[in-house]
């Protein structure tokens, strides 16, 4: 490599290269032009390559480099230095400003440390400035400000903590503003000077509130402010007519200016997880409006205008304390995703029948005694989460939505038979969850017929009988939950060598796993006696409390009721024998 000294450039990304980089190509002294992008070299970035003098792309990024030589950062000629990607650790040095024809800097997740030194106010020419997600703390330098020609400021990531400085009013060419998960405090009111401003991602950090003066960004099309300590959004947000994107999600607001409703142009807005009671009727106004989100609040109610937003593809309002959906919800026809779970619903209204575009209804964790027969007409449904309601039967209506692929009935009050028309009609379920009910009779053995089936949960009920050998012809099921029944007899063994996680806890049955399974539970079993297997127990955590056991692990045996636990070193596989009541 040394013998070419009139090479121009070598680009040699993308390649399949290992080892380290030659100390040799410090000899390229004409070079001007490299890249080693996305290989696998390692050890230190050779500090030879300083003596390249007319140097003006240098392009590491993607390797395993550990070291960075603080003679990069003395090739005056460089444009373009990326080194991100690279486990690099040490810090910024303050040489940095030797680079004055430097364009863009790329040390993202490169392990550095110590702060940004302020001789990078230096490189006067730096339009790109990328060090996210590294562990450079304290506060910004006030030399920002002199980096006019900036365009991104991208430091999602480290530790930067107190304010931004005013002098960042300065950078009037900036356009993407990035300094998410930081401890950032305080935004300037000068950051009304940034015109050109079209994102800027603060979540995740430590600010009171919002400036004012934000109003003059007029080209702002995203505002990420979500996770921080925010109690109150400024009215003067309305005049933002180009946002697009409004993230304000995990914070500390208990009421929204009304003002968001002027945002014409926005096509997403979280306001999940802070303290609001109410949506403002003036969101009907947000024409353009795609994705809503307003999750773990206390919205008591849905204003009647939310049936204006016919653009609404996702709407969550889960997680709140209403107790009714309005009517209105009916007009919404582009719905896609619609959660409700976790109110204070008795019913959902007839209306959710013109939701015919629904792909995914989430209705879990209320008070529902039923569902309207009308839901039929969801003939898109394929998610459909009735867990922890009050229903008493399975819902006729549900076997005519023939595209589910996922029903969660857990934890209702349901009783009788499992109606075989489900195994009829569902022919593309993935997932059947009706666990802690009070579902008896035998599992009927048309559930073959689900041939897609992954995951079957009938655990916590009163079914009694056999397991169905025909649930070893499901050749995707590798989840089922069966424990806590009456269930008896032998577990089809063809059965078990397909399940990654079998349930069969406080039944009558026996059988032997397959040793692809992560977690097995077996607890409550009368029958079981004798000697646990070695190869069951070597590396596993299990419970095998009133079982006489007799394996050479190290488990500790014990009468019947207790729970003791042996651990030994943790292969991926849970073993629960709990409370099993067996005789030698």
């Amino acid at each position: 490599m040394g013998l070419l000294t009139n090479l121009l450039g070598l680009l040699l990304g993308d390649g399949k290269f290992t080892g380290r980089l030659p100390t040799e190509v410090g000899m390229l002294s004409q070079l001007k032009w490299t890249t080693f992008i996305r290989n696998s070299l390692t050890g230190p970035i050779p500090s030879e390559l300083s003596l390249c003098t007319q140097l003006q792309l240098l392009s590491l990024e993607y390797n395993n480099f550990n070291r960075l030589p603080s003679e990069i950062f003395r090739l005056s000629h460089l444009i373009g230095l990326y080194l991100g990607g690279n486990p690099l650790r040490g810090h910024l040095p303050t040489d940095i400003g030797i680079l004055q024809d430097l364009q863009s800097l790329d040390c993202h997740k490169c392990n550095l440390t110590g702060t940004i030194p302020e001789e990078i106010g230096q490189c006067s020419l730096l339009q790109v400035l990328w060090l996210s997600y590294n562990e450079i703390s304290g506060d910004l330098p006030t030399t920002l400000g002199t980096l006019v020609n900036m365009k991104d400021l991208l430091l999602t990531g480290n530790r930067i903590e107190g304010p931004i400085p005013s002098q960042i009013g300065r950078l009037k060419s900036l356009e993407s503003l990035d300094i998410k998960g930081n401890i950032i405090t305080h935004l300037p009111s000068e950051i009304d000077q940034l015109t050109r401003l079209k994102t800027i991602e603060l979540g995740t950090n430590k600010l009171k509130f919002v400036p004012s003066s934000i109003v003059s960004l007029t080209s702002l099309q995203s505002l990420w402010l979500y996770q921080n300590e925010i109690s109150s959004i400024p009215s003067e947000i309305g005049r933002l007519t180009d946002l697009k994107y409004l993230g304000l999600d995990s914070n500390q607001l208990t009421r929204l200016p009304v003002e968001i409703g002027f945002l014409n142009a926005l096509t997403w807005l979280n306001i999940s997880m802070n303290g609001l009671t109410e949506i403002p009727s003036t969101f009907g106004q947000l024409a353009s409006l795609e994705r809503f989100y307003s999750g773990i609040n206390s919205i008591s109610f849905i204003p009647s205008e939310i049936g204006l937003l016919t653009n609404l593809t996702s709407f969550s309002v889960g997680s709140n304390l209403l107790g009714e959906i309005c009517s209105e919800i009916g007009l919404l026809t582009s719905l896609i995703t619609f959660d409700i779970g976790s109110n204070l619903l008795q019913e959902i209204t007839t209306e959710i029948a013109q939701l015919t575009s629904l792909k995914v209804l989430s209705a879990g964790r209320n008070s529902l005694t039923n569902i309207p027969t009308e839901i039929v007409a969801l003939s898109r449904l394929e998610r459909l989460d009735l867990d922890s309601n009050q229903l008493q039967q399975v819902p006729s209506e549900v076997s005519a939505l023939t595209l589910l692929s996922t029903l969660g009935l857990d934890s209702n009050t349901l009783s009788g038979a499992i109606p075989s028309e489900l195994f009829l009609q569902l022919t593309r379920l993935e997932g059947l969850w009706m666990g802690s009910n009070a579902l008896t009779s035998t599992i009927p053995s048309e559930i073959a017929l689900l041939t897609k089936l992954q995951g079957l949960g009938l655990h916590d009920n009163l079914l009694t009988g056999t397991i169905p050998s025909v649930l070893a012809s499901l050749s995707d099921l590798h989840y089922l939950w069966f424990g806590h029944n009456e269930l008896s007899g032998e577990i089809p063994e063809s059965l078990l060598m397909g399940l990654l996680a079998p349930f069969f806890s406080s039944a009558r049955v026996s059988g032997e796993a397959s040793p692809s399974v992560k977690l097995l539970n077996v607890s409550g079993n009368e029958f079981l006696r004798g000697t646990v297997p070695d190869a069951v127990c070597n590396g596993i955590a299990f419970n095998c409390s009133s079982i006489l056991c007799g394996c050479s692990c190290d488990c500790e045996v014990g009468t019947s009721g207790n729970d003791t636990v042996a651990t030994d070193e943790l292969a991926g596989v849970h073993l629960l024998m709990q409370g099993n009541s067996s005789h030698p």
